[in-house]
C-alpha cells in the first residue's frame, strides 16, 4: 500500500489496511482516519516491529467500526516475539460498539483483558492459527473465581475457534471455565484442538461443529446439554402452571474427523430430544452408535466414513426421521429392526458398505431410494420398490451378487424423475419399457463397460455416462451412433466432459 494514506481524513471506507516493511505503510497511519466505518481488515501485523507503532491508531475512538480483523502471517515467529505480539494486540482495542471480531495468527500466549470484558455488543467473534495458548481467558478476577456464573460477551452468537494446537480450556481450570457463561452463542464450530477438553455453559446452543477435536470434549458438550435440560425442566424454572418437559436447545450436531472417538452411547445423546440433525464423518475410531433412542426429534442421520462403525443401536422407533445417509461403512452388516417403524422417513441414501448383508424391505412413502456398491447384500430389497412404486422420484441402484440385470419393478415406478444405473458389469442393453417413463427426466449410467446402446427417451433433461467403454464412441456428438437417440437432450456430460 502507499505511504501517506494517513492523510486521507476523510475517508470512510478502507476495507484491507497492509501495513508494509520498509518505506510501505506504517500502522500508525490509520490514526488520523478518524472517520472510518463498517469492515476493515488489518494484514501482516508481524511487520510491526516496535509497539509505539500502534499505540497511537486509536482503534478505540473509531466508533463506526462495526467489523475488525487482525491477521499475523509470519508463520515461524522469531523466538521472543510472542511477547511482543501480546503487547501490539493490547494497543488494538477497537471501540466497544464492534460488533465482528476475527484474529489470525496471534502468537501470544494470553489475550488482552479488553477481549474478555470491553466489547459488549460483540456478536460474532472468529480466532485462529494461534499455537501457543493454552487458556483463552488467564485473567478472571477473584470475584468471578468464587464459584458463581458470570457472563462473558453477552451479545455473542457465532464463535469460532480453529487451529490451536495446545489450547486446553476456556480458563485455567476446569472449574473456572464452566462458571462461565456465553448466555446468547448459537453457533458453535470448533476445528483442529485436539487437546482441548471443556467449553463455557452454553444456554442457547443450537449448531455445534466439532472438527478434528477430542472424544473429552464432545462428551463434555453433550453432558452439558443434558443437564441443562434438566435445569430447564426442573420446578424452580418452569412456569407457574406446573412442570414442563424441556428440550435441549442444540438442533445441529456435525462430528467430524474426531480419530478417538469410541463409542457415542446413551450417556451422550439422552439430553439431546430437540436435536434435528446429526452429522458424524470420518471418526476412523468409532465403533458403537447407541442411545439413538433418545433422539426424539431428529429428521436427519448422516454417517459416512466411519471404518470401524459396525453397530446402531437404540433406533426402536425413529417417529421424527426423514432422511438416512450411510456412505462407506464398510463393518456395517445391517441396520436397526425399528427402521421399519419409521413412518415419516422419506429418503435413504446407502453407498458402499461393503459389510451391508440385509436391508429392511417394509419401508413406504419413500421419494428418494440410493442403494450403491453394497456388492454383498444376500437379498436386494426388492420389496421397497414395490412398496413404493407411487412415490419415489429419485433412484439410484447397482449390480451386486443378489442383482445382475435391472429388476422389472423398475418400469411401475410412474413418478420417477430421476435415474441412477451403476456398476452393472454385465448389461448390455438397457429395457424396452424404461421408455415408458414418461417423467423420467435424469439419467446417470455409470461403470456399465458392456452396455452396447441407447435408445430414444425422449423426455430427458439430463443425461450422464461415465465408464461406459462400449457406450462412450457411440453417444459422440454428430457422429456416434447412437447420438440421434440422444441430440434432443440439452445437457449431456460424457467422462465428465460436457458435450452439450
Amino acid at each position: 500500500m502507499p505511504s501517506g494514506l494517513g492523510r486521507l481524513t476523510s475517508l470512510q471506507t478502507l476495507s484491507v489496511f497492509v501495513v508494509g516493511k520498509g518505506i510501505g505503510c506504517k500502522l500508525n497511519d490509520l490514526n488520523g482516519l478518524k472517520c472510518l466505518r463498517g469492515k476493515l481488515a488489518i494484514q501482516n501485523l508481524e511487520n510491526v516491529k516496535r509497539v509505539e507503532d500502534s499505540v497511537g491508531i486509536n482503534l478505540k475512538e473509531k466508533s463506526n467500526l462495526r467489523e475488525l480483523k487482525l491477521v499475523w502471517n509470519d508463520q515461524e515467529a522469531e523466538a521472543g516475539r510472542e511477547k511482543h505480539h501480546v503487547n501490539v494486540l493490547e494497543t488494538l482495542q477497537p471501540h466497544q460498539h464492534l460488533k465482528c471480531l476475527s484474529i489470525h495468527g496471534y502468537k501470544g500466549e494470553r489475550f488482552p483483558g479488553w477481549l474478555m470484558k470491553d466489547l459488549p455488543l460483540l456478536t460474532n467473534l472468529v480466532m485462529e492459527e494461534m499455537h501457543d495458548l493454552r487458556f483463552i481467558d488467564v485473567e478472571q478476577t477473584n470475584s468471578e473465581r468464587g464459584g458463581s456464573h458470570h457472563q462473558h460477551f453477552p451479545l455473542l452468537e457465532e464463535l469460532k475457534l480453529s487451529n490451536f494446537n495446545n489450547l486446553e480450556s476456556w480458563a485455567t481450570t476446569k472449574e473456572e471455565s464452566l462458571a462461565v457463561v456465553l448466555p446468547c452463542l448459537l453457533n458453535l464450530t470448533i476445528s483442529d484442538c485436539p487437546k482441548l477438553t471443556s467449553m463455557p455453559l452454553l444456554p442457547s446452543l443450537e449448531k455445534c461443529v466439532l472438527d478434528k477435536c477430542s472424544e473429552k470434549l464432545v462428551h463434555s458438550l453433550m453432558l452439558q446439554q443434558q443437564q441443562q435440560q434438566l435445569i430447564s425442566s426442573s420446578p424452580s424454572t418452569s412456569s407457574s402452571s406446573g412442570p414442563t418437559t424441556a428440550t435441549s436447545t442444540l438442533k445441529y450436531l456435525n462430528i467430524e474427523a474426531c480419530n478417538d472417538l469410541i463409542c457415542l452411547s446413551d450417556q451422550v445423546f439422552q439430553g439431546l430430544t430437540g436435536l434435528l440433525e446429526l452429522e458424524i464423518t470420518n471418526c476412523v475410531s468409532l465403533t458403537t452408535l447407541s442411545g439413538l433412542q433418545h433422539l426424539t426429534s431428529l429428521q436427519t442421520l448422516s454417517l459416512t466414513c466411519c471404518e470401524e462403525l459396525h453397530m446402531l443401536e437404540g433406533f426402536d422407533s425413529p417417529t421424527s426421521l426423514q432422511s438416512l445417509l450411510i456412505e462407506k461403512i464398510p463393518k456395517l452388516k445391517s441396520l436397526p429392526e425399528g427402521l421399519q417403524n419409521a413412518a415419516t422417513l422419506t429418503k435413504i441414501h446407502i453407498s458402499f458398505c461393503e459389510g451391508l448383508v440385509a436391508l429392511p424391505e417394509c419401508l413406504e412413502n419413500l421419494t428418494k431410494l440410493w442403494i450403491v456398491g453394497c456388492w454383498n447384500l444376500m437379498t436386494w430389497p426388492i420389496g421397497l420398490l414395490r412398496n413404493n412404486r407411487m412415490s419415489v422420484v429419485d433412484l439410484a441402484l447397482s449390480g451386486c451378487s443378489s442383482l445382475l440385470s435391472l429388476p422389472e419393478e423398475l418400469q411401475h415406478l410412474t413418478s420417477l424423475q430421476i435415474l441412477g444405473i451403476m456398476f452393472f458389469e454385465d448389461l448390455t442393453s438397457l429395457p424396452e419399457w424404461l421408455g415408458n417413463l414418461t417423467f423420467l427426466k435424469s439419467l446417470g449410467i455409470v461403470g456399465c463397460p458392456n452396455l452396447g446402446s441407447l435408445q430414444c427417451l425422449t423426455s430427458l433433461q439430463w443425461l450422464y455416462i461415465s465408464g461406459c467403454d462400449k457406450l462412450t464412441p457411440r453417444c459422440k456428438k454428430n457422429i456416434g451412433e447412437d447420438w440421434p437417440y440422444i441430440s434432443h437432450i440439452p445437457n449431456i456430460r460424457v467422462d465428465d466432459v460436457r458435450i452439450q
